[in-house]
């Protein structure tokens, strides 16, 4: 619980927006070259949204450049229209801090960007496009949902990549209104999350909260399985069937590389990959067809994933002695879906069954801890080449591979995660609370 306190704290700060100061009654008279003031030598403290944003020597540079880059790419009746009209400012839901330190910065440096009146909202903004005031746009099509509709419809036809990697595109609404998007390379390379959008959550919430929140509902309702389970047995006077039960040694199958592979098993695997990357895809896409595409990929990297993992179980189960199998879990794979339209895909298409002696739990429990540790690394590996050469594909592939690890180390059965608490709580505390921040951290914040 803490954990998700947490991180709700942490995209609370990492997502507010920043606010230009309220605009003089007189605008000041634009100087001829419109010089900013000099950039302090030293860190300077710039405020967003009331919250101070604190930024080293080289980041207050970076800003500075691109003031001068922005200001230079408007053309001198362009600025003679602002401050007689006054432009509008329309924030991105997810820009970065870099880009919020830039608005406060010009508001705070230039009498025609302090004018700038902030429009609170997505539905306010698209008026704007039959206006006749200048716009400028923070954040790119996957930071700002009025920039996506500015790409979508082409209206952006010129474009400024500046060696401190941001990026400055501009051009003109049908009503003649010019306009400028600023952002960062991320806001151009990184995908779109619609899902999130799209989430029943997002009626209600603020953009950055649906995540966390879409999260700490799935969490809720993995736990609130077994309670449901226990009640409806006593409404029906049955007895409760276990959530694991064990595997099926006498199952058809065939032997590969030594190892015995059940048919029913290959099936599951390829089911649970289905369903897991399609409500993955989900989040990225919506319900567009773009999930078709992304949803191909998303299930073959998936069920590689899943293939891999079995192939190293089973080699395992063989070398100890042991017998494990994969199994589809039906409930588990309408709460995947339930969640992925919250916001928040979770891994319970299916679980592993085993039958392991006692006396081996404890290596069984290393074994799956080894395991996620392996998938939260291939994430960070996707992360760090997707951060050089960032593709939607592999957007993709980084929020299987980390949503896989913190899905599974959730302490609530079937999930494995229940069998490291039981082996060592506090090693399952430390991979608990390393695993959700990075999960969030580089799927949503950088």
């Amino acid at each position: 619980m803490r954990s998700l306190l947490l991180c709700l704290l942490l995209f609370s700060f990492i997502a507010s927006a920043a606010v230009p100061p309220e605009a003089p009654e007189k605008l000041q008279q634009v100087q001829q070259e419109h010089a900013l003031a000099p950039e302090p030598a030293q860190s300077e403290l710039l405020r967003a949204e009331g919250a101070p944003v604190k930024l080293s020597p080289e980041s207050m540079e970076k800003i500075a450049a691109v003031e001068r880059a922005i200001v230079h790419s408007f053309p001198e009746p362009t600025l003679r229209g602002v401050v007689s009209s006054r432009g509008y400012l329309v924030m991105g839901e997810d820009v970065s801090i870099l880009e919020k330190a830039l608005v406060a910065s010009l508001a705070q440096r230039d009498a025609v960007f302090s004018a700038f009146r902030k429009v609170p909202g997505p539905e306010e903004a698209e008026k704007l496009l039959v206006g006749e005031n200048f716009i400028l746009v923070i954040g790119g099509p996957s930071q700002n949902e009025f920039a996506a509709e500015l790409e979508k419809q082409g209206l952006a036809t010129d474009e400024q990549v500046l060696d401190e990697g941001m990026i400055l595109r501009s051009g003109e609404l049908p009503s003649g209104a010019e306009f400028l998007i600023v952002s960062d390379k991320r806001g151009y390379m990184n995908v779109r999350k619609e899902g999130l959008y799209s989430s029943p959550l997002a009626s209600f919430l603020p953009h950055w909260a649906v995540a966390p929140a879409a999260f700490l509902l799935s969490v809720l309702g993995l736990a609130a399985i077994p309670v449901i389970r226990i009640y409806l047995a006593g409404i029906f006077k049955s007895k409760e069937k276990p959530t694991k039960g064990k595997p099926e040694p006498e199952a058809p199958g065939i032997q590969l590389f030594g190892v015995r592979v059940r048919y029913q098993e290959i099936f599951s695997v390829f089911m649970g990959a289905f369903v897991y990357g399609m409500g993955v895809a989900y989040l990225f896409t919506g319900l567009s067809w773009d999930i078709l595409l992304m949803g191909i990929a998303s299930v073959i990297f998936v069920a590689i994933l899943y293939y891999l993992r079995s192939l190293t179980r089973w080699i395992l189960d063989r070398r100890h002695g042991t017998d494990s199998e994969y199994v589809v879990w039906k409930t588990g794979s309408a709460l995947c879906w339930a969640t992925a339209l919250c916001g928040f895909t979770l891994q319970t298409p299916g679980f592993e069954v085993d039958e392991v002696p006692e006396e081996k739990r404890p290596h069984s429990a290393k074994m799956k801890l080894a395991v996620l540790g392996m998938a939260m690394a291939v994430a960070l590996i996707i992360f760090a080449i997707n951060f050089l050469w960032p593709h939607p594909w592999l957007q993709a592939y980084m929020c299987v591979a980390s949503a896989i690890a913190v899905n599974e180390i959730l302490p609530f059965k079937p999930m494995p995660g229940a069998d490291i608490k039981s082996w060592d709580g506090k090693v399952w505390a430390f991979t608990f609370f390393t695993f959700i921040p990075t999960y969030f951290l580089i799927n949503f914040l950088l």
